[in-house]
């Protein structure tokens, strides 16, 4: 899973950390009795501000609600990438499904639609990845609580904007491969999202029109 062919150094870089169970926490400095950086500063994990529960891989990756959310809006984009409107009612909403890229799911799935499955679970952990990055890097001594910045709209069309990023990578590989019938098969059978047109890829207006909703009903089994 981890080294599947088509995953990109990033995406490589984020998910190998999640599944090392080393991936940056929040955390900040304090040293009792003062507030400026000295030599005995100590580190404690801190909690969300969204949630104000303390911080840990599986509630920055899976719990927290606002990650919740994005997992499940994120579904409408699975369905349009593998043809499945019903996908949904085949996966297992549990830490250990998502932290393994949905292996249940991906069983049931024919061979050529699963390459899809791994590329959407590792575009939406790179998301997550690079939102809790920028905000650990902006922690401050004595900060009580930090979060990734899920708030704004901007997390759909990043997520968007990687995934077509991706596609057109893996799709150039296939290109330098002479595999273009290959790539047909395995990448753009039952989606309409895009299409291979000559020696070229080209996105649809429905992959730039796709709204993944954010506000949706929380309706998650969390083990």
């Amino acid at each position: 899973m981890l080294n599947w062919k088509y995953r990109n150094e990033d995406h490589f870089e984020a998910y190998w950390y999640l599944l090392h169970n080393w991936a940056p926490r929040f955390r900040s400095a304090y040293s009792p009795g003062r507030s400026e950086y000295t030599a005995n500063m100590q580190w404690k994990t801190i909690k969300y501000s969204i949630c104000y529960r303390v911080d840990s891989l599986k509630h920055g990756f899976w719990e927290c609600p606002m990650v919740n959310k994005i997992w499940l809006a994120s579904v409408d984009l699975l369905k349009e990438m593998t043809g499945r409107p019903n996908i949904a009612q085949g996966i297992l909403w549990t830490w250990k499904e998502v932290l393994l890229g949905f292996p249940q799911t991906k069983r049931y799935l024919p061979k050529e639609l699963r390459a899809r499955l791994v590329l959407w679970h590792s575009t939406i952990i790179f998301l997550i990845w690079s939102r809790r990055r920028w905000a650990i890097k902006d922690i401050q001594l004595d900060t009580l609580t930090g979060s990734p910045n899920f708030l704004e709209p901007l997390w759909a069309t990043d997520l968007k904007s990687d995934l077509r990023k991706n596609v057109s990578r893996i799709f150039e590989r296939y290109k330098v491969d002479g595999k273009l019938d290959a790539f047909r098969r395995e990448w753009t059978s039952e989606t309409n999202l895009w299409v291979v047109k000559g020696i070229s890829l080209s996105f649809s207006a429905s992959f730039d029109e796709l709204d993944l909703q954010f506000e949706v009903p929380l309706e998650l089994v969390m083990d």
